[in-house]
Formats: structure tokens, sequence, C-alpha cells
């Protein structure tokens, strides 16, 4: 058995050998180094592309989450100014939001030991469009990208 696999090793050095050595004999083409030196050139470009391209991208989110916190901070005090003591029946619909969602918490709320208030749904609602939104853009600006 030993025989065998040392026979079987003997050839297997042998057909390595001749392989390395017909590799090693063989010429690289003219071409060669051209093409290689402008490959990697063309690599460098791409990479500096990508850069360009990811600092556009990441200049452009925080430009978004920007606006975004701006808009939130807008609506929060158009909001704040028509909330509390000063409401009365002249300011229309976002009276008659305020009063709906307080009697529907009185209603349905109160019975489970614990009440929302129309800040705390406001804040949620805000919350949940400004994550859309966010989500929304920044899937563009990806699928952009990769278009």
């Amino acid at each position: 058995m030993n025989t065998l696999n040392e026979k079987m090793t003997e050839k297997l050095n042998k057909y390595l050998d001749n392989k390395f050595s017909e590799a090693m004999s063989e010429s690289i083409s003219d071409g060669f180094t051209d093409r290689m030196m402008d490959r990697i050139r063309v690599e460098r470009e791409y990479t500096l592309k990508d850069k360009k391209t990811f600092r556009v991208i990441n200049s452009l989110t925080v430009s978004f989450a920007v606006v975004i916190v701006a808009i939130g901070a807008a609506i929060y005090y158009v909001i704040s100014r028509f909330t509390g003591d000063e409401i009365t029946e002249q300011h229309g619909v976002l009276y008659n939001i305020t009063e709906s969602f307080n009697n529907l918490n009185a209603a349905l709320f109160n019975s489970f030991g614990f009440t929302l208030s129309t800040n705390l749904l406001i804040y949620v609602l805000l919350t949940f469009i400004l994550a859309g939104i966010f989500l929304i853009a920044e899937k563009l600006v990806i699928r952009k990208r990769i278009n």
C-alpha cells in the first residue's frame, strides 16, 4: 500500500513540477503591462468617483435630516400656539380634532387605567410621518445611485 501511495505522490510531484516549469517558461504578452496599468488607473478613478458620490450622499442625507427637523420644529410651534387654554371654537379644524380626540380618550382609554393626551398623539404621528418621509427619500437616493 505504501508503494502505491509513494508512486502516486511521485507522479503528482512530477506533474506539478512540469506544470510549474511550463508556466515559468511561457512569456508574457507585449501589452500585458500596459493593460494592467490601464486597469489600475481605471480602478483608481472609480474609487475617487465612489468617494465623491458617498460625500454627496452623506451631505444630502444630513441636509435632508436638518430640513426634517426644521419642518418638525415649525409644525410643533404652530400646533403649540393652538393648544392649551387659548383654544376656542374660532380656531376651527384643529379645535375640532383636539376635542374629538379628548372625547375618544375619555370614552375608551380611561377604562384601561391610563390616559393619552393630544400632545402625545401629535408627537407619535409626527414621528411616524417624519420617519416615513426619511425612509422614502433615502430609498430614492439609493435608487438614483444604483441606476
